[in-house]
């Protein structure tokens, strides 16, 4: 769905399912398509700011409209905040957060083994390879991103939010044709990340207590 961001020509994503292709394509749905569109892939399409949005949702447990303008006229504009997740969908934030807490700073994670457990401040967050070009189940060696023609490199993302104790900001990164998301993108949202420390947006935070990653 549409943020509802204060400027023009905002498109809404795409979630497939199987009335959805049925309709656009006149074809069945089948697992494959579920397995695509769990990771973003095939026909799911969603904004960098659908993203963001909806990294801030996982973060706090609430959706937020984001604006441009703090005020129009004169008249400071009013934050819009929606609880819309069910006490079911909420006992699963913990646990996506742990996740994405250790893509950041477990060895090994996506982002940590690219610098973004070495910032100034704890983040969590999600790396993504979006695919541009189909590689063939039967390459048996597939070439490497840097390898490939510019248009056929895969999109880089990466998604955040900090600081992970008392999340204030997310993040979203995303480089068209930049190649593999914790080495392309994550390292800018790092950079964005302690910018905001190194000016004071976010304060130095406490040593993370250990009920965060266990409740």
């Amino acid at each position: 769905s549409k943020s509802g961001i204060d400027l023009p020509g905002e498109l809404s994503g795409t979630v497939p399912d199987a009335s959805w292709k049925m309709m656009k394509m006149k074809q069945k749905w089948f697992v494959g398509d579920s397995l695509n569109t769990v990771i973003g892939q095939g026909n799911f399409l969603a904004t960098p700011l659908q993203v963001a949005r909806y990294t801030a949702l996982i973060a706090s447990g609430k959706l937020t409209q984001p604006y441009v303008a703090l005020s129009v006229a004169g008249k400071t504009k009013q934050p819009i905040i929606q609880d819309v997740l069910t006490p079911r969908e909420k006992s699963f934030l913990p646990y996506i957060r742990k996740g994405m807490y250790d893509v950041c700073n477990s060895n090994g994670g996506t982002g940590c083994r690219y610098g973004l457990g070495n910032l100034l401040v704890k983040v969590a967050g999600k790396t993504g390879t979006a695919q541009v070009s189909a590689i063939g189940q039967h390459e048996k060696e597939r070439i490497k991103e840097y390898e490939m023609e510019y248009f056929k490199r895969s999109h880089a993302w990466f998604t955040g939010y900090g600081p992970f104790e008392e999340p204030r900001y997310a993040i979203t990164v995303m480089l068209e044709h930049g190649g593999h998301g914790g080495e392309a993108a994550g390292p800018i949202a790092g950079a964005i990340f302690n910018k905001l420390v190194e000016l004071k947006y976010i304060t130095r935070p406490q040593p993370l207590q250990q009920s965060l990653l266990t409740q």
